[in-house]
C-alpha cells in the first residue's frame, strides 16, 4: 500500500473537520515528516509569494479582499504553519487528500506525492533539515541547504564501502554539469546554488531526482 493510499485511509477515518494540526499529525505517521519542525525552524520555501490559489483563500481569511496584494508581505511573514492554517480557514471542511498534498507543496516545499514514489529507490534525501528519505543501504545523498536554495550529490557512506569508489557512472557526472553543478574534488561532490537566491523550482528537482533514481535502477 502506497504511503498516498495509507495517508488518504488516515484522512477518510476522520469525521470531524480535518484541522491544520490533525493533517500535520497524519503526515508524521505515515511519512515520518515533521511540518510543524520545519515552520518552527524557519524551513520550507523561499518564496517571493505563494501561487495565487493560495493566496487568495488566506487574504480572504483575514477578511481581505482576494484580490487585494495590499497585505502580502505581512502574510508571507507568517510560519509556514499559520500559512497552512489560515488557508484551512477558508477553505472549508470537504479537502481531500490530493488538495492537501497539493498545498503542502506549495506552502512547505514538501513533496509527498514524489516522497511516495522514492520507496526502495536507494536515494537519501535531507530537506527541510530533517531526513525526508533514508535507509542504509541508499547508494546515492541528495542533501538540500536552507530553504532549498542550493543542494549537494554526493555517494553515501554504503556507496564507498561497497562499490569501493566514490566517482558516480559518466552519465550522471555529465547530466549534473550540463544541468548547473559543479564538482568539488576535495569535498568529492556536487553542488549547485539557485542563482535567483529562491528555492529551487519544483520542475528542477523533478528532474534531478528522476535522474538520480534513472541512474541507480541502470547502474546498480
Amino acid at each position: 500500500m502506497s504511503k498516498i493510499a495509507v495517508m488518504d485511509s488516515h484522512l477518510a477515518s476522520h469525521l470531524e473537520i480535518l484541522t491544520g494540526p490533525k493533517i500535520r499529525e497524519i503526515i508524521e505517521i505515515v511519512y515520518h515528516i515533521s511540518l510543524d519542525d520545519i515552520s518552527a525552524n524557519g524551513e520550507g520555501s523561499i518564496l517571493a509569494l505563494y501561487p495565487l490559489e493560495i493566496m487568495e483563500p488566506i487574504r480572504q481569511s483575514f477578511g481581505i479582499d482576494p484580490a487585494s496584494t495590499d497585505h502580502d508581505a505581512e502574510i508571507m511573514s507568517m510560519t509556514k504553519v499559520e500559512a497552512m492554517d489560515r488557508y484551512l480557514l477558508s477553505y472549508g471542511p470537504t479537502i481531500i487528500g490530493e488538495e492537501i498534498r497539493s498545498l503542502i507543496n506549495d506552502i512547505f516545499g514538501v513533496n509527498l506525492a514524489g516522497i511516495a514514489t522514492l520507496d526502495n529507490a536507494r536515494l537519501s534525501i535531507f530537506s527541510k533539515g530533517q531526513w525526508i528519505v533514508q535507509d542504509p543501504a541508499d547508494l546515492i545523498s541528495l542533501s538540500t541547504g536552507k530553504g532549498d536554495i542550493d543542494v549537494t550529490i554526493s555517494a553515501t557512506d554504503y556507496y564507498k564501502n561497497t562499490i569501493g569508489i566514490d566517482q558516480f557512472p559518466t552519465e550522471l557526472h555529465d547530466f549534473l554539469l550540463t544541468l548547473g553543478f559543479s564538482y568539488h574534488l576535495e569535498m568529492q561532490n556536487y553542488h549547485y546554488s539557485n542563482p535567483a537566491g529562491q528555492s529551487i523550482p519544483e520542475a528542477f528537482k523533478g528532474q534531478l531526482i528522476g535522474k538520480l533514481v534513472t541512474v541507480i535502477k541502470d547502474y546498480y
